[in-house]
Protein backbone atom coordinates (compact mmCIF):
# COMPACT_ATOMS: atom_id res chain seq x y z
CA UNK A 1 0.00 0.00 0.00
CA UNK A 2 1.34 3.45 -0.90
CA UNK A 3 2.11 5.87 1.90
CA UNK A 4 -0.52 8.53 2.49
CA UNK A 5 2.18 11.21 2.93
CA UNK A 6 4.00 10.55 -0.35
CA UNK A 7 6.84 13.03 0.24
CA UNK A 8 8.35 10.34 2.48
CA UNK A 9 9.17 8.38 -0.68
CA UNK A 10 11.66 11.07 -1.78
CA UNK A 11 13.50 11.66 1.49
CA UNK A 12 15.32 9.93 4.30
CA UNK A 13 12.63 10.59 6.91
CA UNK A 14 14.65 8.99 9.72
CA UNK A 15 17.36 11.62 9.27
CA UNK A 16 14.74 14.39 9.36
CA UNK A 17 13.25 12.88 12.52
CA UNK A 18 16.67 12.48 14.18
CA UNK A 19 17.62 16.08 13.32
CA UNK A 20 14.38 17.42 14.83
CA UNK A 21 14.79 15.35 17.99
CA UNK A 22 18.41 16.44 18.46
CA UNK A 23 18.14 20.14 17.60
CA UNK A 24 14.44 20.92 17.93
CA UNK A 25 12.58 22.92 20.51
CA UNK A 26 9.33 21.42 21.76
CA UNK A 27 6.30 23.54 20.98
CA UNK A 28 2.74 22.83 22.09
CA UNK A 29 -0.18 23.51 19.74
CA UNK A 30 -3.79 23.82 20.81
CA UNK A 31 -6.48 22.28 18.63
CA UNK A 32 -7.00 24.59 15.64
CA UNK A 33 -3.61 26.33 15.93
CA UNK A 34 -1.73 26.81 12.68
CA UNK A 35 1.68 25.27 12.01
CA UNK A 36 1.60 26.85 8.52
CA UNK A 37 -0.82 29.21 6.79
CA UNK A 38 -1.65 28.75 3.11
CA UNK A 39 0.23 31.43 1.11
CA UNK A 40 3.21 31.58 3.49
CA UNK A 41 6.62 30.07 2.92
CA UNK A 42 7.14 27.58 5.73
CA UNK A 43 9.77 28.56 8.28
CA UNK A 44 9.61 25.43 10.43
CA UNK A 45 9.65 21.69 10.10
CA UNK A 46 8.97 19.32 12.90
CA UNK A 47 8.53 15.86 14.32
CA UNK A 48 5.15 15.24 15.96
CA UNK A 49 5.66 13.74 19.42
CA UNK A 50 1.97 13.94 20.42
CA UNK A 51 -1.24 14.57 18.54
CA UNK A 52 -1.85 15.07 14.83
CA UNK A 53 -2.11 17.77 12.18
CA UNK A 54 -4.36 18.09 9.17
CA UNK A 55 -3.42 19.65 5.85
CA UNK A 56 -6.20 21.77 4.34
CA UNK A 57 -6.60 23.52 0.99
CA UNK A 58 -9.17 25.91 -0.40
CA UNK A 59 -10.45 25.15 -3.90
CA UNK A 60 -11.39 27.64 -6.62
CA UNK A 61 -14.93 27.86 -5.18
CA UNK A 62 -13.64 28.80 -1.73
CA UNK A 63 -14.42 25.42 -0.17
CA UNK A 64 -11.88 24.17 2.37
CA UNK A 65 -11.04 20.46 2.24
CA UNK A 66 -8.75 18.22 4.27
CA UNK A 67 -6.08 16.93 1.88
CA UNK A 68 -3.74 15.11 4.28
CA UNK A 69 -2.76 14.21 7.82
CA UNK A 70 0.40 13.67 9.83
CA UNK A 71 0.31 11.74 13.08
CA UNK A 72 2.48 11.12 16.12
CA UNK A 73 5.85 9.79 14.97
CA UNK A 74 5.76 11.59 11.60
CA UNK A 75 7.27 14.79 10.27
CA UNK A 76 5.07 17.85 9.84
CA UNK A 77 6.03 20.15 6.97
CA UNK A 78 4.96 21.15 3.47
CA UNK A 79 8.20 19.54 2.31
CA UNK A 80 8.26 20.42 -1.38
CA UNK A 81 7.29 24.05 -0.90
CA UNK A 82 8.97 24.82 2.44
CA UNK A 83 12.20 22.82 2.28
CA UNK A 84 12.96 21.82 -1.29
CA UNK A 85 11.85 24.83 -3.33
CA UNK A 86 11.13 27.67 -0.83
CA UNK A 87 7.76 28.51 -2.39
CA UNK A 88 4.54 29.75 -0.87
CA UNK A 89 2.47 26.88 0.43
CA UNK A 90 -0.80 25.93 -1.19
CA UNK A 91 -1.96 24.24 2.03
CA UNK A 92 -2.50 25.17 5.65
CA UNK A 93 -1.31 22.83 8.39
CA UNK A 94 -3.55 22.89 11.47
CA UNK A 95 -3.43 20.99 14.77
CA UNK A 96 -6.32 18.54 14.90
CA UNK A 97 -6.02 18.23 18.69
CA UNK A 98 -3.61 19.26 21.44
CA UNK A 99 -0.21 18.46 19.89
CA UNK A 100 3.52 18.68 20.63
CA UNK A 101 6.21 19.11 17.99
CA UNK A 102 10.02 19.13 18.03
CA UNK A 103 10.54 22.11 15.70
CA UNK A 104 13.61 23.33 13.82
CA UNK A 105 13.98 26.28 11.44
CA UNK A 106 13.89 25.21 7.80
CA UNK A 107 16.96 27.36 6.98
CA UNK A 108 19.08 25.55 9.58
CA UNK A 109 17.96 22.16 8.32
CA UNK A 110 18.68 23.16 4.70
CA UNK A 111 22.18 24.34 5.66
CA UNK A 112 22.82 21.06 7.46
CA UNK A 113 21.62 19.02 4.47
CA UNK A 114 23.62 21.02 1.93
CA UNK A 115 26.83 20.61 3.93
CA UNK A 116 26.50 17.13 5.39
CA UNK A 117 24.04 15.14 3.26
CA UNK A 118 23.57 16.62 -0.22
CA UNK A 119 21.90 13.41 -1.44
CA UNK A 120 19.20 13.65 1.26
CA UNK A 121 16.46 14.20 -1.28
CA UNK A 122 16.11 13.31 -4.93
CA UNK A 123 15.47 16.96 -5.85
CA UNK A 124 18.02 19.71 -6.11
CA UNK A 125 17.63 22.01 -3.11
Amino acid sequence: MARFNNFYESINSSMLRDYCLEYGNVTAYDKGAYFLHEGDVGKLLGFVSEGYFKYTAIDSKGVESVVGFVFEGECVVDFANSVAFRRKSNVSIVAGCQASVFEVPVVEFRDFVMKEHPSFINWKI
